[in-house]
């Protein structure tokens, strides 16, 4: 009976302590799950951690003898995909042009065709800078300050040259070509009626010697007539003066001599000065002195006279006058306006060339004929790459020249 009764305890504290573990362990698995439930059903935060946790319980089957259970969850990490979308915004590109200076035909022009760029590449910023002339103008390109020049294709020629200002131009420079030219101009040698009697001026010899302003020494007005006089072997006193002084130096007899430039038969304002002031006459150059201008290639031609005398010239009753004529303009590289730019640029200006002469009637020569105008710089200077937007152009009009050469 004690044996039995023993047995049968035994067997009660045995299924006593199973049913206890079972329910211990199934309390922490519960416990665990329930925490598992909670955090998950929290809202996800931004920053996201990893979760673990480990649930340690100890039940003593016998006076003792300790038994450990440790129930550890694996690991689990939650992970958020965050998108952020940046918009980065693109460098405009930066375009500098070149005019010349204030109160000139050049600086005029210039600043129209700069507001006509920005109406035609609205997203570059363009900028002006009056630089005195296609000299200084040229120069600031050279050295990168710049990426559109003032300029006349026989500047060009002389830069490609080496020649005058652009003796110690580096071969590796980046040099501007053909690109856009805008107008014209024509430039004869006037004195005063008194003047001229005073010193008979009757020709370009009779200059020898005497004080003049030919302008500015960085003009190319005054570069080419003082190479058309020391062809002929006259050497004149040039006197730089400011451009407005030039009709009080005349009347003070400072001077004797200045040139009189009409801009596509347009006086510039310092021309208009002088106009306003007094009466003119030309000094024109003999017929021997014309042949060795021509000799040496100089951009001298015939010109009519119509114009000159609308502003109180006396042209000696001669219908046309022998006079130096260049063709300015703005010039670049493809590397600063592409092919598209400058074709672009041309097309609209050709588009508008009469809304543009009725803003500036300086402009006139081109809206007359702005193909013709091209042809006629590029052939003054032949050896000048032309812009490949320009070419483009002229190749559409069946103009272009199998000589002529296309920059890269």
């Amino acid at each position: 009976m004690s044996r039995g009764t023993s047995s049968s305890r035994g067997v009660t504290r045995r299924g006593f302590l199973t049913v206890a573990v079972s329910a211990i362990v199934a309390g922490v698995v519960a416990g665990v799950g329930a925490y598992y439930a909670g955090t998950l059903a929290a809202p996800v935060k931004e920053v996201v951690k990893e979760v673990t946790k480990t649930v340690t319980t100890t039940t003593t089957l016998a006076p003792g003898a300790p038994t450990t259970i440790t129930v550890t969850p694996p690991p689990t990490t939650i992970t958020k995909t965050v998108t952020t979308t940046v918009t980065v915004t693109p460098t405009r590109k930066s375009i500098r042009v070149g005019l010349d200076a204030v109160g000139t035909a050049g600086n005029m022009i210039g600043s129209l065709v700069a507001d006509f760029m920005r109406s035609v590449f609205p997203t570059y910023d363009i900028s002006t800078y009056p630089l005195g002339g296609i000299i200084g103008s040229t120069k600031e390109f050279l050295k990168g300050g710049l990426e559109v020049t003032f300029s006349t294709a026989t500047s060009l020629k002389l830069l490609y040259a080496r020649e005058e200002w652009f003796k110690d131009v580096p071969e590796d420079t980046l040099l501007p070509v053909h690109t856009l030219y805008t107008h014209s101009s024509e430039a004869i040698i006037v004195t005063t009626p008194e003047l001229k009697e005073k010193y008979r001026l009757n020709s370009w010899k009779d200059l020898d010697g005497k004080k003049v302003t030919f302008h500015t020494a960085r003009s190319e007005n005054h570069l080419w007539y003082i190479r058309a006089l020391k062809a002929n072997g006259v050497n004149v006193k040039q006197v730089e003066i400011d451009l407005d002084m030039i009709a009080d130096a005349l009347r003070k007899g400072d001077i004797v001599a200045t040139l009189f430039i009409l801009v596509v038969g347009l006086a510039p304002p310092f021309i208009q000065n002088i106009a306003t002031k007094m009466k003119t006459v030309i000094i024109p150059p003999s017929t021997e002195e014309m042949k060795v201008v021509e000799k040496a290639g100089l951009p001298f031609t015939w010109f009519p006279t119509k114009r000159f005398k609308e502003y109180g010239v006396d042209v000696l009753d001669s219908d046309e006058a022998f006079g130096l004529v260049l063709a300015p303009g703005f010039n670049t590289h493809p590397k600063f306006l592409s092919e598209d730019d400058v074709y672009r640029l041309l097309k609209e200006m050709i588009n508008k060339r009469d809304e543009l002469a009725k803003m500036a009637a300086y402009l006139r020569r081109f809206a007359e004929d702005p193909i013709g105008l091209q042809v006629t710089a590029i052939s003054t200077a032949p050896e000048i790459p032309v812009h490949p937007g320009l070419a483009k152009l002229l190749k559409e009009h069946g103009v272009w020249r199998g000589e002529w050469k296309i920059a890269s």
